[in-house]
Formats: structure tokens, sequence, C-alpha cells
């Protein structure tokens, strides 16, 4: 993983967010100024650096797909991460039986998995998607159903979509993937300010549990996060808990469990069209390009980050945040757009013309015995 290296800057105007090291969760935080979004966005890279280090986040590159990649999935990221999370969803708990239809199309979900779920949830496993997965959403079932979905909605080819249609469109479609019950919440405002952004974090990281077969089981969340006219999607895991015991002191228990539980969450957030200047150093920038894109601002790839934890997930998404807000690899090079964001109060009147502004739609998997 390559990071952008950033100067750091002179504290300058107050920005109007609190900033928060989600590594040191373990402490009282205790806000002493408002913060420029320069020093926020050096503060959030320097976070997120470190946690990747100490491996609490890690990052896998899918080279062989991307948004755009084929024309036909242009502009598709609010169909592609909503469709991430319905794969990730349907297959739960052993409540799936194999098969799953998204937009008409059935597939064998065991080819989804890098590791199928057992049905006995007192022996959770890890079905995380795997890597073909991903691909096939992003260059087969994606541009298939946007084309269908523009068509019912006179959008132009390639035309972006709004997000609520797209979920709309997936509620009440025969086979769309989504329904009602599987809404969870949908939370929105600033994401640099952190009581908004641990809003969306805690609706995320709260587990909620079943009983079946006489066992608690965890449910699964996902969510789509809206933000800078793109959208990822993150997935909420649960693993097996090894208890801790004398030979494995030296290991690190750092990820969140339930009370009465044995299982553990990760999370993960999956970005179809991530920006060279979220990964890259400038100057290694021409190891990711070639002659077809050497003019864009994306990576050729799909990147996956996991967190092993919510401080992690909280730490990602800043660092998301604000590498989007930047003008440019280097702060120093360019601060209108920081000088910008410094001088805007929010307004939840006016949410449209400010960058800051994201949007999260939480889902479930369905299960009628979840407290």
């Amino acid at each position: 993983m390559i990071i952008p290296p950033i100067a750091e800057p002179a504290a300058t105007k107050a920005h109007s967010t609190w900033y928060h090291d989600p590594a040191q969760e373990n402490t009282q935080p205790e806000p002493t100024a408002l913060v420029p979004f320069e020093i926020l966005a050096f503060q959030s890279r320097d976070v997120f650096e470190s946690l990747l280090s100490y491996g609490r986040i890690q990052i896998t590159y899918i080279h062989q797909t991307y948004q755009g990649r084929i024309p036909s999935s242009t502009n598709g990221c609010t169909v592609i991460a909503p469709m991430l999370c319905i794969r990730h969803l349907v297959h739960s708990n052993g409540n799936n039986n194999g098969d799953t239809t998204i937009g008409n199309q059935t597939t064998d979900d065991d080819h989804f998995y890098d590791c199928v779920e057992s049905t006995d949830c007192t022996d959770v496993a890890v079905a995380s998607l795997s890597n073909d997965a991903i691909c096939r959403i992003i260059d087969e079932e994606a541009p298939e159903l946007l084309h269908k979905i523009r068509k019912q909605l006179s959008v132009e080819s390639q035309g972006f979509l709004v997000s609520a249609d797209v979920h709309d469109f997936l509620i009440t479609e025969k086979g769309g993937g989504l329904s009602q019950d599987m809404f969870v919440d949908s939370v929105g405002g600033n994401i640099l300010d952190e009581q908004h952004l641990s809003n969306f974090i805690n609706t995320l990281t709260t587990t909620t549990e079943c009983l079946i077969n006489n066992a608690r089981c965890p449910r699964k969340l996902a969510a789509t996060l809206f933000f800078h006219e793109h959208v990822v999607a993150i997935l909420k895991h649960h693993e097996n808990v090894i208890p801790p015991s004398s030979d494995r002191q030296g290991e690190d228990h750092n990820t969140s469990t339930s009370a009465n539980s044995n299982y553990c969450c990760y999370y993960e957030l999956i970005d179809s069209l991530p920006l060279k200047k979220t990964h890259l150093y400038e100057e290694d920038e021409a190891v990711y390009i070639d002659e077809n894109n050497s003019n864009v601002s994306f990576l050729p790839c799909t990147v996956r980050i996991r967190c092993n934890d919510s401080a992690a997930l909280t730490a990602a998404i800043q660092w998301y945040a604000c590498s989007k807000l930047l003008p440019s690899y280097n702060v120093g090079k360019n601060v209108t757009a920081a000088t910008n964001i410094n001088n805007r109060v929010w307004d939840d009147a006016a949410l449209e013309q400010d960058p800051r502004v994201f949007q999260a739609t939480i889902w479930g998997d369905v299960n009628s015995n979840y407290d």
C-alpha cells in the first residue's frame, strides 16, 4: 500500500469539525480545538497509515476489473455498490438455498465466496465475496442492470443514477434483491464531522442477534456510502473468536466481540473506482498507468480495504473522504479547495452545494427472530 506524502501544513483558520485519533479509542477524547482541513487531512492520513502498518487495516487490489473497464459499467457505482451488498447479505446464516437472483439473473453462490458459511451459526465461518465474484458483478451483472434501470427512468446511456432511484428499483422489481425488511437505517451529514460520521459507524457496528437452532447468531449488515459523486460498499463480516490462551498472549485481539457470543466483527470497504491520490505516491504513479489511462484520476483496479475493528473503519473512511477532497497529491500545491471548506459553515439547508455531504444506507439480512 502506498500513501501520498502530505507535508504537514501550518495551522490556519478553524475547520468546523473535531479531530479524534481512532487509534486511541481506549482513552477519553478531549477535543482541544477546531481543526483546519489541511491539518485534518494530514492527521487522517497519518492515522490510516499507522493502522495499516499494524495490520488493523489491510488492502487488496483486484487488477482484473474496475468501474468503466466495460464501457456499459461507466457511472455504475450506484448499482455496483448495492449489488455487492446484496451478494454479501443473501448468503447469510444458512438462509440462502445456494442460488441468488438479482435483476432476474440466477447464479450459483458457491462460486461467489472464498468460504461458504456453516448453517449452524454456533460455528460462524467467514463467507467473503471472492475476487471473481466482484469481477462478475462489475463486468457482467451491473451493466445489464444499469441498462434496465436507465431505460425505465429515461436516463441516457452512461448517465449517473441517483442512489435512491436504484434502491427503489431493487426493492420493487421482481428479483431485484432488496426488500423493505432488509432496510435498517439511512444516515448522513458532514463526513468530516466526527459526530455525523459516528452516527453511521455506530449503526453499522451495533450487533443485532437472533435465535437460530437455539444459538445466538449475528445479523449480517452492509451499507452503501455516497460521497463526492461516488458510491462504495461497506460489508460487515463475522468470524469465530479463538479464546486467548497462555501461548497466544502476544497476539492482538482488538476485534469487537459480543458479550454473549463467540464471534467478532470486521469490515470491508470495496471501491470500484479508487482515486490515485488516495493510494499512490505521486512519483510512483507511472507504475499504474498506460497510454489508455495516463490522464485519468483513478486507478485501473478495484480496491478492497479490510478494517479489523470499528476504529479502523472510521480511520479508513476519514482518509478516504479527505483524499477525495484534496485538490492534488500534496496539500501545499493548491489550497483553494481546502480554503473553501474551511470557510464554509455547515448548513443543513444547503447540502447539495456542500462537498462534505455524505449519505449512507444500511441493509441487513432477513430473519424474523432478530432482536
